[in-house]
């Protein structure tokens, strides 16, 4: 249902959104009635109109967009990452749209930027996997994820906290390694030999900051001896 009314949205010419509400006052195209006729009826938690008039050779509508779960207009990239703390869980929210983009989710086509931004939840998702122990209610906005160093000569056993808050920041790194977690982490993969040592690698190699760019998903703090919780 959504995608019925960024029919309507495209339809009259992508409008400047103002106080939740797009605007048309003009010609009745065939294109404008036919998304017209499929918002009449919408639920109200998919937005409503606040005033239409019809006539022969003008249309006057006024439509105040959804802002809930069943639907949401972003203006850009940075006010869509910012408002959606699930995508710091790995999970990429349903029914949006971004005005930047001119893109829904919805559409058949991705732009690179999405792409780039489900191949970091995805990361997120198999960071979870490959942890010790995961904090997933602390936060609205992301996991606690603990790794751990084994013990080194005299140095004891270290445990590492990432925690998985996102922003438009991480759009700018190449995630060059998730096929190599998604190979390690498939289930059908659970009884190779040497899997157990190739996770152990892996974990050194995200607490050494060498598998996540700083920048991306960084550490915020390390404590020496910390108690992981259950998975």
């Amino acid at each position: 249902m959504f995608s019925n009314v960024v029919a309507l949205y495209r339809a009259i010419g992508a409008p400047t959104i103002e106080d939740g509400v797009i605007r048309y006052e003009g010609m009745p195209t065939p294109d404008i009635i036919g998304a017209l006729r499929m918002c009449d009826g919408l639920p109200a938690a998919y937005g409503k109109f606040e005033h239409c008039s019809e006539e022969a050779d003008s249309l006057d509508i006024e439509f105040r967009l959804p802002s809930n779960e069943s639907g949401r207009f972003y203006a850009n990239l940075g006010e869509f990452v910012a408002r959606n703390g699930s995508l710091g869980k790995g999970q990429f929210p349903s029914n949006v749209y971004i005005v930047e983009l001119c893109w829904a989710d919805s559409d058949d086509i991705e732009p690179p930027a999405i792409k780039a931004l489900r191949r970091v939840c995805r990361l997120i998702e198999l960071l979870a996997l490959l942890a010790i122990g995961v904090d997933k209610d602390s936060s609205q906005d992301g996991f606690n994820l603990f790794f751990a160093l084994p013990p080194d000569g005299a140095k004891p056993p270290r445990t590492f906290l990432l925690p998985t808050q996102v922003d438009v920041k991480v759009l700018d790194y190449e995630l060059n390694h998730l096929s190599l977690l998604e190979e390690i982490l498939n289930r059908k993969n659970e009884n190779k030999a040497h899997l157990s040592e190739r996770k152990l690698m892996i974990r050194m190699a995200v607490c050494s900051g060498q598998l996540i760019p700083d920048t991306t998903l960084s550490f915020s703090s390390a404590r020496a001896g910390a108690s992981p919780p259950l998975n």
